[in-house]
């Protein structure tokens, strides 16, 4: 393997080591393709690794059974388009309720026709509520639940305090997007495939280009560093492109502990705890001597209670078990076309993947990976590991997953949505964010019959909000003389604009000041403090099919209660305060002044800031195509690529936000960050033989040989 070959060329060289090794004090080992198989696990630790399970059940507790499954809902409830299409068109994004005093659009959203679209299928079943098997009720939980629980909650609590470093995981609301068109559907005839990967930005980047030939291959795209192989890219016959499906592949158990603390019980009787005794080494002292305890469902987090007892909870992961997608990416590279792609994709084990792929004549995608089938239908919350009753009994068959293949609409499109409607028999995941991303891609390619691989590009840079095309409407019913003249102003600009987050604008500082008021006074209530609030998905419904509803009352004006008109009005208002307090008379900054992209050096170290590259000016909001959430942006696409099949072979283009060397004092360092945060691509070149290349092309050349 390429990598064992850099390692045994390094390990001629032991003086010789990297900056970024020289930084952390660490010297490298030799590679073996044992450290390959682990990139590709640790990333799926980043995309699935959870332990939110604890507060599921602290709301369940707080809320009831009822108001959890209308606030937390098993199946996204509105504003998302599914990436297995429905049968029947979609209906336009939900209006303000009727009867209220005014339903016109905004104007220039009007003129430019980019009304979003909603695919979501409309049922008039109810929707089954998750199973309480498994599960026991607040009251009659044993006092080893109640700990199990704490326990949980505790290891949460650090996983939070290393939110940005590589050791978090899954962080919900970070996603990737990837779309094609079929021939039908494209300005060339041929299929057009897109994708842009959304992951951490650094120096070194989390990706790196890379071009694979061999007899047999020829591919280009996207590599993870120690990886062979690409995980994103295209070949002289196929492309394919990632976003995380965000699928629940991991499950919590409480289990109850004898009193020596060695055994646990489980289906009326006991059964023994495994122990591991591992040794930690730790960089510059001693090393740690950790006892690791395992059970029939998995490793165990243990932590001590108040009274010297133990907390026990039991892990259930799908990284635990073997992979196969190595070879399934193997595989993929030497498809000679969109069957053969697919066919390599039920080699795909963790993480699970939203694949879409294309060829000359066909697109396809794929919710691909290892989707635990589980007793009792569902993984949500903290479950009893007494019982065998949420045991998993197996996974979904490779044809049951999610998938479509060449569809009557002529596009397909992923951006981290729920894959499907609420008719899938398999249980996929209970907290799907909301998917304003997929209504906005599913509009803009809904607005025209054919797109040429330049739109698909120009839809990666496209960052008009979804938030304010979904609040508009209600803010549209307020009648004026409800609001103070201050308010009223801040409403009539937010109408009079068309949502683009655009750095030369000024409106998205202002919808940037209603929505962070907008969340926080609707979920003010006292149970949700410390825990996830529900998705703006449900905030919506509420305002417009129970304007009435508790939730919506604020909680700061007790001598009066706010419906769906009274909350809007409350969150103009305090934002109209807050822009005044903050600005005054001055006209509000543009958007780029206050937002801003930043890419640290891979270690995260504010010592290291001079090889830190930023912050810039950014265009971008949460949840908009080209995503930058937060003042300063420091999760975006790792990788914007566009394959267009008019040629044979075919050809791309991209950018990503990196360089080619790890190395500070190389001009490789960072040279694509300038036409990355401008949205410019350059040509991805593909020649099957380095003569191909003329000497100007060749910066410098690294030949591997065996020992």
């Amino acid at each position: 393997m390429a990598f064992c070959g850099r390692r045994a060329w390094r390990g001629a060289r032991r003086r010789t080591c990297a900056a970024s090794f020289r930084l952390l004090g660490y010297r490298p080992d030799r590679w073996s393709p044992l450290q390959s198989l682990r990139v590709l696990q640790y990333m799926t630790f980043d995309l699935t690794y959870r332990t939110d399970a604890a507060y599921y059940e602290t709301l369940r507790d707080r809320l009831g059974d009822g108001a959890f499954r209308r606030l937390y809902p098993r199946h996204a409830s509105g504003l998302f388009s599914p990436i297995v299409p429905p049968a029947r068109q979609p209906p336009p994004l939900p209006q303000a309720p009727a009867g209220t005093t005014s339903q016109r659009r905004d104007e220039n959203a009007r003129k430019g026709g980019e009304q979003a679209s909603n695919n979501e299928n409309p049922s008039s079943r109810p929707k089954r509520p998750p199973s309480a098997v498994g599960r026991p009720s607040s009251s009659n939980r044993p006092p080893s639940f109640e700990r199990a629980q704490a326990t949980l909650e505790m290891h949460d609590d650090f996983r939070k305090s290393l939110r940005g470093t590589p050791m978090h995981g899954f962080t919900p609301g970070n996603g990737s997007n990837n779309w094609a068109v079929a021939g039908s559907r494209s300005t060339t005839g041929r299929p057009v495939l897109a994708n842009d990967m959304h992951l951490s930005l650094s120096l070194p980047a989390v990706f790196y280009e890379a071009h694979l030939v061999t007899p047999e291959v020829n591919a280009y795209g996207a590599a993870l560093p120690g990886t062979p192989t690409l995980v994103a890219g295209f070949t002289d016959h196929t492309a394919w492109g990632l976003t995380n499906t965000g699928a629940d592949v991991i499950d919590h158990y409480a289990l109850a502990l004898t009193d020596d603390g060695q055994r646990y019980r489980f289906e009326g009787g006991t059964r023994p705890l495994r122990t591991v005794v591992d040794t930690i080494e730790v960089n510059g002292a001693a090393p740690v001597i950790d006892t690791l305890y395992y059970s029939h469902h998995g490793p165990v987090l243990m932590e001590k209670g108040g009274a010297e007892e133990f907390g026990a909870v039991a892990l259930r992961w799908v990284a635990h078990g073997s992979s196969r997608t190595l070879e399934a990416l193997y595989r993929m590279t030497r498809a000679q076309s969109a069957g053969e792609l697919r066919a390599a994709l039920r080699f795909w084990d963790t993480p699970m993947q939203n694949v879409i792929y294309a060829d000359s004549s066909e697109i396809g995608i794929v919710s691909a990976g290892r989707l635990p089938v589980r007793k009792g239908g569902t993984g949500a919350g903290l479950l009893d590991g007494s019982t065998g009753d949420r045991a998993w009994t197996g996974r979904v068959p490779f044809d049951e997953l999610p998938q479509a293949r060449a569809p009557r609409r002529g596009v397909l499109f992923s951006n981290n949505q729920q894959p499907t409607d609420s008719t899938y028999r398999h249980y996929l995941n209970h907290d799907w964010i909301t998917g304003y991303r997929s209504i906005r891609i599913d509009s803009l390619l809904a607005r025209k019959p054919r797109h040429a691989p330049r739109d698909l590009a120009r839809y990666q840079a496209d960052v008009r909000s979804m938030q304010r095309a979904v609040f508009a409407p209600l803010l549209d019913t307020l009648a004026a003389g409800d609001l103070s003249p201050r308010a009223d102003r801040l409403r009539r600009r937010l109408l009079g604009w068309n949502g683009t987050m655009a750095t030369d604008r000024r409106a998205p500082v202002l919808l940037d000041a209603f929505y962070r008021t907008l969340r926080p006074l609707a979920w003010d209530e006292a149970a949700f403090t410390g825990v996830p609030s529900p998705e703006d998905a449900v905030l919506h419904q509420l305002l417009t099919e129970a304007p009435r509803a508790r939730w919506l009352d604020v909680q700061a004006t007790p001598d009066r209660r706010e419906d769906a008109a009274g909350l809007l009005r409350a969150a103009l208002e305090a934002a109209a305060d807050t822009l005044s307090a903050r600005y005054g008379d001055a006209p509000r900054p543009r958007w780029g002044t206050r937002h801003k992209v930043l890419f640290r050096h891979l270690t995260q170290n504010e010592a290291l800031r001079s090889l830190w590259r930023g912050p810039v000016s950014y265009p971008g909001y949460d949840a908009t195509l080209s995503p930058a959430r937060g003042d300063t942006a420091t999760h975006s696409a790792a990788w914007r690529m566009v394959v267009d099949f008019s040629s044979d072979p075919p050809t791309g283009r991209g950018i990503y936000p990196g360089g080619q060397s790890g190395t500070p004092f190389s001009p490789l360092y960072d040279l694509p960050l300038k036409p990355y945060v401008n949205f410019e691509y350059y040509d991805f070149r593909k020649p099957r033989r380095p003569g191909d290349l003329s000497d100007e092309d060749v910066l410098s050349r690294v030949t591997l040989k065996p020992e």
